[in-house]
Order: structure tokens, then C-alpha cells, then sequence
């Protein structure tokens, strides 16, 4: 036989061995404790539940976990002393404000471009600056919404 073909047989076996090795490393069945029976990388921390059986085991289950989680955020504090601590109160507000640049664009951006008529460009919306927030906002009913 020809040496370069007795050497492209060896290294497409190492490649073919290689490549099960891959697999078996990525995809293969672990026998860790840490692998759950259903294959499942995720790993709760409460191990009060058990995996469910069907699709709505799974939504109720789902739902008490998020309920328990939302329960769980009732417990948590905030030390008021923080506001009064003098690396927060050096604190500076850098905000800046949005000036309208008072030509916003077409009326319509989605009707077709005429070559007749040049695009409008004179129209412009104007922006409203707010002045101040009211301390109390007026009380709306249902009667004085309008209906589309």
C-alpha cells in the first residue's frame, strides 16, 4: 500500500474516535448526582418539590414557585440610615434635559413618497414643555372618557 493513503486512514480514524469523544463529552448520559432523572441541567434549590408529571403539574407548579418567590420579597429590607449617609448625600443629580428640536418628521411616515410633490419638510409638531406637576391629579370617571 501507499504510505499516504495508509496516512490518510489513520488520521481519519483519530478524527472519527476525536469526534466521539466530543459527542460522548457534550452529549453523553452522566451519572452525576448533580443531573436530575429527567436529563435537566437546571437545578431547583427547593427541594420540597418534585418534578411534574403532566403539563398542568408543570403550570401549577410553575405558578407556586413564582408565588414563593413573590412571598419572598416581602422579607426584604432597606436600612433608611443609607439616605442619610454622607457619601449619598454628596451625590449629585447630572440630569440633563431633552430640548424638542421642533421638526419631528413627516405627518405621515408611512405614506408613500409622491415625485410630484417634494416631502413636507415646513410642518413641524410642536413639543410640549411640561412647567410644573400637579400635587394631586384630577379625578376622571367613567362618564367623561371618551369612547373610540
Amino acid at each position: 500500500m501507499d504510505k499516504k493513503l495508509i496516512k490518510k486512514i489513520i488520521i481519519g480514524v483519530v478524527v472519527i474516535i476525536a469526534l466521539f469523544l466530543l459527542y460522548l463529552f457534550f452529549f453523553g448520559n452522566s451519572s452525576s448526582q448533580n443531573t436530575p432523572a429527567n436529563g435537566s441541567l437546571l437545578i431547583s434549590s427547593d427541594t420540597s418539590s418534585s418534578t411534574p408529571a403532566s403539563g398542568v403539574d408543570s403550570q401549577i407548579s410553575s405558578d407556586t414557585s413564582f408565588i414563593s418567590t413573590l412571598l419572598g420579597l416581602n422579607t426584604i429590607t432597606i436600612d433608611p440610615s443609607i439616605f442619610s449617609n454622607s457619601a449619598y448625600t454628596l451625590l449629585k443629580d447630572n440630569t440633563v434635559p431633552i430640548v424638542g428640536t421642533g421638526i419631528v418628521g413627516r405627518v405621515n411616515p408611512f405614506a408613500p413618497f409622491d415625485a410630484t410633490t417634494p416631502a413636507d419638510t415646513s410642518t413641524s409638531i410642536p413639543t410640549i414643555v411640561p412647567t410644573a406637576t400637579p400635587a394631586t391629579a384630577p379625578a376622571t370617571t367613567g362618564s367623561n372618557v371618551k369612547k373610540p
